[in-house]
């Protein structure tokens, strides 16, 4: 089970790089400390300044920057930005919902524990991941 895709993992080393740094890197630079593709970097990059959590600027001093103080951005924000909303089962079949979903045992209780990841992916921000280091 993937609860972290790709995206999202990468997102997040990419704003804990910006994290610690003054002013506006280059994403060229994000992805080689990273060691991330640049392309993907830069979609990356482009999504999150489209969520409005970092600002960029073109050029030759270009680059992106936190929008927000490291403290103001949480794990849940990420998901949210990559993934639209935790989820531990679809609860699809064949695009559709699944017809066994009104009556579905399993359901509530993934549904709790999802509640209560994204309780702690919301306690979880940059400046905590920061000082986790």
């Amino acid at each position: 089970m993937k609860i972290i895709t790709k995206h999202t993992d990468y997102a997040l080393r990419a704003l804990l790089y910006l994290a610690g740094r003054e002013g506006f890197v280059p994403a060229r630079e994000i992805a080689r400390k990273n060691k991330t593709p640049l392309r993907l970097t830069q979609r990356l990059l482009q999504t999150m300044a489209a969520a409005g959590l970092l600002e960029s600027r073109e050029g030759i001093n270009g680059g992106v920057r936190l929008l927000r103080a490291p403290a103001k951005i949480s794990m849940q924000d990420i998901l949210i930005v990559f993934q639209k909303r935790l989820e531990l089962s679809e609860c699809r079949f064949r695009g559709k919902p699944c017809p066994n979903r009104p009556r579905c045992v399993i359901r509530p209780h993934l549904k709790r524990i999802e509640k209560k990841l994204s309780g702690e992916f919301k306690k979880i921000n940059l400046r905590v991941l920061l000082n986790s280091r």
